[in-house]
């Protein structure tokens, strides 16, 4: 399970540097003809998001944060491609500061993801911190 959480963290890390530099010169106002591309990658990054998560719930991540971990990953291309209409003009910073934040929390999401499966699941580690039963209080 290891190996296989391992390469989708690896595209999610691979693809959302990618995003940040794209996002980074779009909204320096450079390479714009290069959206579609950024588009193309924000889908391969949910997915490997996704797959992450399917990986953690296999590993015993409840069936609630999974869910929300896959409704994050709705967020992620619903609202890129609905903020470019929300609040233009000068005021528009806000909303791609916002598009940014999702995308930035998402990377941090599967990288937990990837501990959680790195580390076996829910009941990873409890039996190092358990206390022996003749153990002495110092």
């Amino acid at each position: 399970m290891k190996t296989a959480g391992a390469i989708p963290h690896a595209i999610v890390r691979l693809t959302g540097m990618t995003q940040v530099v794209l996002g980074g010169l779009f909204w320096s106002g450079r390479a714009l003809q290069l959206r579609l591309l950024h588009m193309l990658v924000g889908m391969i990054f949910v997915i490997a998001l996704w797959a992450l998560a399917g990986l953690a719930a296999r590993a015993g991540l409840g069936a609630l944060r999974t869910t929300l971990v896959v409704g994050w990953g709705i967020l992620i291309p619903g609202f890129g491609m609905a903020h470019a209409a929300m609040l233009p003009g000068p005021q528009h910073w806000v909303v791609q500061l916002i598009h940014l934040l999702i995308g930035v929390a998402a990377m941090f999401i599967a990288a937990a993801l990837a501990r959680f499966i790195h580390v076996g699941g829910a009941g990873a580690g409890t039996a190092s911190r358990t206390v022996p039963p003749n153990a002495r209080a110092a």
